[in-house]
């Protein structure tokens, strides 16, 4: 008998995640990156005040997973601070079972340098074709 891995929801996530997104501009969009410990990853899309869209998109590996906790432990993203809302703002958000952690900035020239990297690298990791 095999043991199938837990599959989860955008409506059911688990209780460890990575959280990548941003929302605000002229459009009022919205866009987050849900990136899980087995690989699965969700986006959610839309406007704000609106009903958003979700959609599974291509897993990752669990080692890619593994290796995006380990830059945000690197840079110490638990104690990092940061509530700046813009025009547009960005956001980097982990939850584990003992913390829920978010920073957010309004300008990749104010966020912390470490952190705006971070980002910008998660999103080259993240494939948004959409798979179900």
């Amino acid at each position: 008998m095999q043991c199938r891995p837990t599959l989860y929801s955008v409506s059911q996530l688990p209780t460890q995640f990575i959280e990548i997104g941003s929302y605000g501009g002229f459009a009022g969009t919205t866009t987050s990156s849900y990136i899980l410990p087995n690989g699965q990853q969700f986006m959610t899309s839309g406007t704000i005040g609106s009903p958003l869209t979700s959609n599974e998109i291509v897993p990752v590996t669990v080692k890619v997973y593994k290796a995006m906790c380990s830059r945000l432990d690197a840079i110490r993203f638990n104690q990092l601070s940061g509530n700046e809302e813009g025009n547009m703002t960005y956001f980097v958000r982990r939850k584990t079972n003992k913390l829920d952690h978010k920073v957010q900035w309004s300008s990749m020239d104010s966020g912390p340098p470490e952190l705006v990297s971070f980002y910008n690298d998660a999103l080259t990791t993240i494939k948004p074709q959409a798979i179900n």
